[in-house]
């Protein structure tokens, strides 16, 4: 296999490298997908107030 075939399977690998890690990172809120496709994977959970605890009396 000469250099250049090296260099050009390198690239090609890396370009398939770059376009699984996108499409891993894809899910129902940043693509077109429905949310039925996000399969099992739990989702992180949202806090519920980010406002802090007065000392005041009720």
């Amino acid at each position: 296999m000469s250099d250049a075939d090296k260099d050009w399977l390198i690239d090609a690998l890396f370009a398939r490298l770059d376009a699984v890690e996108a499409k891993l990172g894809m899910n129902s809120e940043n693509s077109s997908m429905p949310p039925s496709s996000d399969g099992l994977a739990k989702k992180p959970k949202k806090t519920s107030s980010l406002r802090g605890k007065s000392d005041k009396k009720v």
